[in-house]
């Protein structure tokens, strides 16, 4: 399957392990900034060209970040079910032939993977699904294919890992019957779980190997790559070995700072007065409105600092790029006094965080004498 997203690419792969079989060759030739979703076709070795099978997509629409100069298009497309890995390019094969269990690839999970299994786990547990268990293996596992994509080992394509049955084995899943992989790639600087996530569910193959009911462990990993991409790959299975590790996650997230912009800084009124326009949330609690407190500093640099306000007017941009369309609540249009000098004045907003958390500076703006 080939699925088109501008800066998010996913990939994704479904199997039963079942030798004899031949295997379906996936196309090298990835577009960039496209997103593709891989998985297992009929035994019979088929190559499909990304261009034919975006040709077959339909209507694809698109949604503006709050602030950043990103397209998120909506995923659409099509896919087919099959029973074996895919034969990966060369570049690929090259990179990652064997698994390295010796190496010290510890998987200790940051804050960043452990949400996201909290959040896979979550949407299980709302399809009445049984959460998945965090298998110490596969987080090895998927933080060596990681590591590959990471260093430019597929050439900075993003590719599915090629052997992970028989990788499987070595990781302390060899016992299992059905296994899935999911890589996504995204822009440094750019993404958050929550996004990713969306992401991921916005996509059917994807959504599906989430909410696979005969799963029971997952592995995680995501980190940063060579050329300003971060990248992120989990695998999923339905069986582990009986001795191998595994931990349900559980712990809190850490907290994380708040984030926004300051969009505008305008002359109100007779031009005695400052209109400030933006948004801001704290990405530890998404219902919760957010408080924003502004500096205003003049020519002379004396510095003036107003009091704080409830971020909490709606923003379809900021719910829609979040995935958070029942609580997009967190704009700010604040009207103040303006000080009475003249020359031009420097605007910084500041939103705070919730309950003692870390604020965040969203931004200054120069407004002309």
């Amino acid at each position: 399957m080939t699925q088109d997203r501008a800066v998010h690419r996913r990939h994704q792969q479904t199997r039963r392990r079942s030798p004899g079989l031949r295997a379906v060759a996936v196309p090298s030739a990835i577009l960039a900034a496209v997103l593709a979703a891989v998985v297992g076709l009929a035994p019979a070795a088929v190559a499909a060209e990304p261009g034919a099978a975006l040709e077959s997509l339909g209507h694809v629409s698109t949604s503006t970040a709050p602030t950043a100069p990103v397209v998120r298009p909506a995923l659409v497309g099509t896919g087919a079910s099959g029973s074996t890995a895919p034969t990966a390019p060369a570049a690929v094969r090259s990179a990652a032939t064997a698994p390295m269990p010796g190496t010290p690839l510890v998987p200790q999970l940051t804050w960043f993977d452990q949400e996201m299994i909290l959040l896979v786990n979550r949407a299980r547990l709302e399809a009445g699904l049984t959460p998945l268990v965090e298998a110490e293996g596969l987080t090895r596992l998927a933080l060596t294919w990681t590591t590959v994509l990471a260093s430019g080992g597929t050439d900075d394509r993003l590719e599915h890992n090629p052997d992970v049955p028989v990788w499987l084995p070595q990781f302390g899943a060899g016992s299992g019957s059905a296994w899935g992989e999911n890589v996504g790639q995204w822009t440094t600087g750019t993404g958050t779980p929550e996004m990713l996530f969306a992401s991921y569910m916005d996509s059917p193959s994807h959504r599906e190997n989430i909410l696979r009911p005969e799963y029971r462990f997952i592995g995680m990993a995501s980190g940063p790559g060579r050329a300003g991409s971060d990248f992120n790959t989990m695998v999923f299975t339905d069986g582990v070995d009986a001795d191998a590790p595994v931990r349900d996650v559980l712990l809190p997230v850490p907290d994380r700072e708040p984030v926004g912009a300051l969009d505008a800084v305008l002359r109100s009124g007779d031009g005695d007065r400052l209109r400030f326009q933006g948004w801001t949330m704290d990405p530890d609690d998404f219902e919760r409105p957010t408080q924003v407190e502004f500096t205003v500093t003049t020519a002379d640099g004396t510095t003036f600092t107003t009091g704080r306000f409830v971020a909490r007017t709606w923003r379809g941009d900021v719910a829609a790029w979040y995935g958070i369309s029942a609580s997009g609540r967190h704009g700010f249009t604040v009207t103040v006094p303006r000080p009475a000098v003249g020359g031009e004045l420097q605007v910084c907003a500041t939103a705070v965080g919730l309950d003692g958390g870390a604020n965040t500076l969203l931004g200054c703006r120069t407004l002309p004498a």
